[in-house]
């Protein structure tokens, strides 16, 4: 019996040192199998905060664009709203008379060129 029992052990002790091994192997590929999966995911943000930034740029220049473009808007309100009062004014009132309808104030004088056949 006890030739029975050494036997076991030796072969006992060959089957853990087997479980051992295949053990450490699948800790090892499991390690690995992590590594990776870290790797793509630390790849996939990368990228997703390179397209951010350049969509950032992009909405920057489209914003700084935007307000020039409001700017000028202002100065062409301002433009018009200059124009409108001139247009009430007694001024533009005077300027149409006379270019428009050939109108005179009364101490006016209107000396025409003649076309030189006389």
């Amino acid at each position: 019996m006890l030739v029975f029992f050494m036997a076991q052990g030796r072969l006992g002790g060959k089957a853990m040192a087997t479980n051992r091994q295949v053990y450490r192997k699948s800790n090892i590929f499991g390690v690995l199998i992590i590594a990776v999966i870290c790797a793509i995911i630390c790849l996939a943000t990368f990228l997703a905060g390179r397209s951010v930034a350049a969509q950032n740029e992009y909405y920057t220049q489209q914003e700084e664009l935007l307000k020039s473009q409001i700017e000028a808007e202002h100065e062409r309100t301002q433009q018009i709203e200059e124009y409108g009062r001139y247009v009430q004014s007694d001024e533009y009132k005077a300027y149409v008379a006379r270019k428009k309808f050939g109108l005179l104030y009364d101490d006016e004088m209107v000396f025409k060129a003649g076309d030189g056949r006389d």
